[in-house]
């Protein structure tokens, strides 16, 4: 009996010093790794190999969105310009502003592709090869039509096949960029939309001959008929509209993913 009150009575003994920790539950590792992956998700970024940048994470992209928004408000302005000048300086042509024009053209469909992050695939490539190609022929041909002008007082006499395949190369790799833009669903599509049909309604309204006494033809002068100037005046629209638009998406991006103070 006094042993059984003995063993009653004596201390239950401390656990070993050195009983391992037990981990935390794994789901609240993965939980936390969920977190993360969400926000990177919502940042919209990822490297090459599919795991996010720490340049993603700092809005490089959508720094890179806004450019191409600029550029889209710029080379729609760009565009409408020459127009309205040849409109108002009673047929004027307005031979410096033209290769800028289309520098500034390339640079803002250059900057539609960046905006979708490549998503528009190889035949938005395509089509972006294809109208910068156009650019690039109809920046020179308009280079040299400006010295002919402006310094030698002549007009262009011949190389008018070189402003046809220019013309008609820019038209038709903004026709493909912009259907892979559309299926894409990146970027807006109405705007793209608009700046896809505004240039062939232009010159399906002066071939047709819409408007009486002015009409679309090549030649050593390069008249632009009516429904052209129609035709362009829509397209710079397009692009103002287009790159409004994507700054806006843009700056809605930078605002979701920017951390509250």
């Amino acid at each position: 009996m006094e042993e059984k009150q003995r063993e009653a009575q004596a201390p239950v003994s401390d656990q070993p010093d050195n009983v391992a920790v037990s981990p935390p539950p794994a789901d609240d590792v993965s939980a936390t790794g969920d977190e993360q992956t969400s926000a990177v998700e919502q940042s919209g970024v990822a490297s090459a190999d599919g795991s996010p940048t720490s340049s993603d994470r700092k809005g490089v992209r959508p720094l890179a969105k806004g450019r191409g928004g600029t550029a889209g408000i710029f080379a729609g302005v760009a565009v409408i310009a020459p127009v309205l000048i040849r409109e108002l300086a009673l047929g004027s042509e307005p031979y410096l502003l033209l290769p800028l024009t289309m520098i500034i053209l390339a640079v803002a469909l250059s900057g539609f592709r960046v905006a979708q992050g490549g998503r528009d695939g190889k035949i938005g490539r395509l089509g972006l090869l294809m109208a910068a190609l156009g650019a690039i022929v109809l920046t020179v041909m308009f280079t040299i039509m400006a010295y002919q002008a402006v310094i030698l007082n002549t007009r262009l006499q011949s190389g008018t096949w070189l402003l046809q395949f220019g013309f008609f190369a820019l038209l038709g790799g903004i026709l493909i960029f912009g259907s892979a833009s559309l299926v894409a669903g990146v970027i807006s599509r109405g705007p793209t939309l608009l700046m896809m049909v505004s240039l062939v309604l232009g010159v399906v309204l002066d071939q047709i001959g819409a408007f009486p006494g002015f009409r679309f033809r090549w030649g050593p002068d390069i008249v632009l008929g009516q429904g052209m100037h129609y035709g362009l005046k829509i397209f710079g629209l397009s692009l103002i509209w287009l790159g409004y638009s994507i700054l806006k998406d843009t700056r809605a991006e930078s605002a979701a993913v920017t951390p509250s103070a």
